[in-house]
């Protein structure tokens, strides 16, 4: 199944128009809610074969980052984390990167 588009998702009813977004008002958030439950009621009848396996490696990353240590400041006693940043394409393909940061950075400044 490709990506709607924003105009796409609009016409299906799944998309929060412009004008609906940042009205206020109980009948202006009633209508967004209505839109966000069609919206996942429409991904809960995806079948399995729409759906896209993306298989990660933690074990091999965590090789790959085991001595090397952030650019920015941090505490080393919190240890590290990597993330995973997972750009889906249009086309089907994906691409993925890891980046390294530090659990906790550093305060800079202490009240």
């Amino acid at each position: 199944m490709p990506w709607l588009t924003y105009e796409e998702q609009i016409k299906k009813g799944y998309g929060v128009p412009e004008e609906l977004r940042y009205a206020q008002g109980e009948a202006a958030a009633k209508k967004r809610l209505a839109i966000m439950a069609a919206q996942q009621e429409s991904i809960s009848k995806l079948p399995i074969t729409a759906w896209k396996k993306i298989v990660l490696t933690p074990p091999k990353e965590v090789e790959k980052y085991k001595y090397q240590i952030p650019e920015e400041k941090g505490n080393r006693s919190r240890g590290k984390n990597i993330h995973y940043i997972i750009s889906l394409n249009p086309d089907g393909s994906y691409d993925i990167e890891t980046k390294l940061y530090w659990v906790s950075k550093y305060q800079e400044k202490w009240n």
